[in-house]
């Protein structure tokens, strides 16, 4: 999780932070798909996050997964192959193990 105490806001750290970690999620070599959920889409989108339709992502028992509710799902689609199945990654749901972190 990523925020900034009020005093310390609009001066550039959670910006800088947030660069400096879609910069190194985007040099991992064997990395194919980046992903975070959000109340803040636009923060994310500026720095080449883009935001994924529908609720693509679940995550707990498999059986009956749950739901990242109110938040928006953000994706950086980083390989050939990430590119490749892009329609099937947006289409969901996306199970991504026994918890979303």
């Amino acid at each position: 999780a990523m925020m900034t105490f009020t005093f310390w806001r609009k001066q550039g750290y959670g910006s800088d932070l947030c660069d400096r970690a879609t910069a190194f999620i985007q040099a991992q070599a064997d990395a194919d798909v980046g992903l975070l959920w959000t109340s803040v889409p636009d923060f994310y989108r500026a720095r080449g996050w883009e935001g994924v339709p529908g609720e693509p992502a679940v995550f707990g028992n498999p059986a009956k997964p749950t739901v990242r509710g109110g938040e928006v799902t953000m994706m950086l689609f980083l390989s050939e192959r990430a590119q490749a199945a892009r329609p099937q990654l947006e289409a969901g749901p996306l199970y991504v193990g026994q918890t979303s972190w």
